[in-house]
């Protein structure tokens, strides 16, 4: 098999096993009258597909199985950490109609406030709810958070990203 076939049936196979994973299998009930979807996965299982959708950017594949662990009662910190960095990792990769932005950025400060309010010492939660809250050019709320960040003992490469969002707010506010 040729280089340019193989990587395409690579692709498929590779898309093919995210949609299984993100439910995009669904299993119906035969000679049910309604369409019964199959049950979530585990939250374990869920929190591992998610992870992989979230590192190759799937977003819009990763946010439906997390809302609805969420939905059905979940109160898995990872599975809200992991909300908050689809929702505002779509709006960052993708262009988005202003009224889904917000509801988007809405979406993750709430998914990063649940989770410092269940381990308020999660700094990169921290770090993530600030970085959230420049994009919706909240500067303010985003610098306080990116202060108690930096009052951790964070690696150094960590610290030095967090001072670039701290100097673009200076400059915004020029």
């Amino acid at each position: 098999m040729d280089i340019p076939r193989l990587c395409l049936t690579l692709q498929a196979l590779a898309l093919a096993a995210l949609l299984t994973f993100a439910g995009g299998a669904h299993v119906y009930a035969e000679g049910s009258e309604e369409d019964q979807p199959a049950p979530l996965p585990s939250v374990a299982e869920t929190i591992d597909e998610a992870r992989l959708l979230l590192a190759i950017g799937h977003f819009d594949e990763v946010l439906p199985v997390l809302r609805a662990h969420l939905e059905a009662g979940s109160s898995d910190t990872d599975l809200f950490f992991l909300l908050g960095l689809a929702a505002a990792g779509k709006v960052q990769s993708v262009q988005v109609p202003a009224p889904e932005r917000q509801a988007l950025l809405d979406e993750a400060v709430a998914a990063f406030g649940a989770v410092l309010d269940a381990r308020p010492d999660y700094v990169r939660a921290r770090i993530e709810l600030a970085t959230t809250f420049f994009l919706m050019e909240d500067d303010q709320t985003a610098r306080r958070h990116f202060e108690l960040a930096l009052a951790e003992q964070l690696p150094s490469w960590v610290a030095e990203h967090i001072r670039l969002f701290l100097a673009k707010m200076d400059d915004r506010r020029r």
